[in-house]
C-alpha cells in the first residue's frame, strides 16, 4: 500500500517518504545501466544516505540557502541526488538541457548566479571547461 503523507514542499515530501520507507524493502528509484540490462533498484536508505552525504559536502563547501547549482546532465540517479541535496538545503536548481551549445550554457550560468556546475559526461565536461574562464562567479565544475 502506498504511503499517504502530508507535505507542503518537495523536501518535506522526500523527508516523510524516506522516513516511512527506510528499513523496508521498498524501492526509491530504479535505473537501467544499459538498454538491454535489467533494472537495478536503489533503496530508500541508500538514496537518503547519498542525498545526506552530498548535502553535508555542500555545507562543508560553504553552500547557503538560496545558492544556485547548475546541472548539465541527462536523466540519471546522480541528477536526482544532486537536486534533492540542494533542495533540502534551500538551494535552487539551474537545470540545463544537455543539447544546449556552449554559448547558451555560458549565458545561463552567468545570468543565474550559479556557483557550482555539475556535469555528466565527457561531452558536457568539455562544454563546462570551455566556458569556465568566462563565468567568473562559478567556483567549481564537478564531473559526475
Amino acid at each position: 500500500m502506498p504511503a499517504i503523507v502530508d507535505f507542503e514542499t518537495i523536501p518535506e515530501l522526500y523527508y516523510r517518504l524516506a522516513e516511512h520507507y527506510t528499513d523496508t524493502n521498498h524501492t526509491a528509484l530504479a535505473y537501467k545501466p544499459s538498454p538491454d540490462a535489467q533494472y537495478k533498484t536503489i533503496s530508500w536508505q541508500a538514496f537518503r544516505d547519498d542525498v545526506d552525504a552530498l548535502s553535508a559536502h555542500l555545507l562543508d563547501e560553504g553552500f547557503r540557502k538560496g545558492d544556485r547549482i547548475a546541472i548539465l546532465s541527462e536523466n540519471r540517479y546522480e541528477w536526482a541526488v544532486i537536486d534533492m541535496a540542494m533542495q533540502q538545503l534551500g538551494g535552487i536548481n539551474v537545470a540545463l538541457y544537455t543539447s544546449l551549445p556552449e554559448d547558451q550554457c555560458e549565458y545561463i550560468i552567468n545570468n543565474s548566479g550559479a556557483h557550482l556546475f555539475f556535469v555528466s559526461t565527457g561531452i558536457q565536461l568539455k562544454k563546462a571547461l570551455n566556458i569556465y574562464p568566462n563565468c567568473p562567479q562559478l567556483g567549481r565544475v564537478i564531473a559526475i
